[in-house]
């Protein structure tokens, strides 16, 4: 709980084994950096509800992605890339009362993902790349 915090999170393996990260935060202005790379299952979960937050995530390695990312608040903001020989799997959810948020997806592999924006006056911009 709080504003202004940042929150760095870094997985990384060659074994087996898989990365879990969550995290819940309630508060404006912060930053969510979450990194998982290697060989095994990578599953990330992110609940923020505030405004001007921004969410940062990479998975990268031999498949297995996961990411549930749900923004509660105005100007918002989802980055999100998926790479690494095959899965890749991201549900996003933002919510907004006023001001817009956005989101920026790039996946190569499985490429599903489902995108769900709610939007009292404008909704910002939803960029996917899957090459």
């Amino acid at each position: 709980n709080g504003n202004g915090n940042q929150v760095t999170i870094q997985q990384q393996n060659t074994g087996q084994g898989g990365h879990y990260a969550e995290t819940v935060i309630n508060g404006s202005y912060n930053t969510q950096n979450i990194l998982q790379l290697g060989n095994a299952i990578k599953q990330t979960f992110v609940t923020t509800t505030g405004s001007n937050n921004t969410v940062s995530s990479y998975q990268d390695g031999l498949g297995e992605h996961y990411l549930n990312v749900n923004l509660n608040g105005n100007s918002n903001d989802a980055q999100v890339t998926q790479t690494g020989n095959t899965k890749n799997a991201a549900t996003i959810n933002l919510t907004n009362s006023g001001a817009p948020a956005s989101v920026t997806l790039n996946q190569s592999g499985g490429q599903t993902y489902n995108i769900d924006r709610s939007c009292t006056t404008t909704c910002a911009r939803v960029t996917v790349t899957q090459p």
